[in-house]
């Protein structure tokens, strides 16, 4: 995630989160395009691993990190929001036959800056990531509304 950077990234409400959660039923977060209230959501890619293979060609796996987003009418990103989705994808087949892909459950959670302390080399901040769960949890803490995204 180092070409991403946390001031890039809008504050999503959490009740728009929700219901855009709820509306995936697509595999591949890459294809998915979700509409709340007239507009476009999806995930965009920010970091993928490429293609490794199992050491007999057989299996390839990758994963791939993805920025929850905007896009205006013309399929370009408007806004980038503080969600990141992760998901491991593996495929068989060759060039010579239909690849299989398959892709995991994604993890979705919510990106934050984090101070790591002077230790060996100077303060500075990074981007931090909470699960989605975790997140909506310390608002019930904290006295705002709490809800959890199965």
């Amino acid at each position: 995630m180092k070409d991403i950077k946390l001031e890039e990234l809008k504050e999503i409400n959490k009740s728009l989160l929700k219901r855009i959660i709820n509306q995936i039923d697509e595999e591949d977060l890459e294809e998915l395009i979700v509409e709340v209230d007239d507009k476009k959501y999806g995930f965009s890619v920010i970091e993928d691993s490429g293609w490794e293979d199992d050491g007999r060609g057989k299996y390839y796996f990758k994963n791939t990190t993805y920025v929850l987003v905007l896009y205006s009418d013309s399929w370009k990103v408007i806004e980038k929001y503080n969600v990141i989705a992760e998901q491991s994808i593996s495929r068989t087949g060759s060039y010579y036959t239909d690849w299989n892909y398959e892709y995991d459950e994604p993890t979705i959670k919510y990106a934050y800056e984090q101070l790591i302390p002077e230790q060996i080399i100077p303060a500075h901040t990074i981007i931090g990531l909470k699960d989605i769960e975790m997140w909506f949890l310390q608002e019930e803490k904290t006295g705002g509304i709490a809800w959890m995204i199965m």
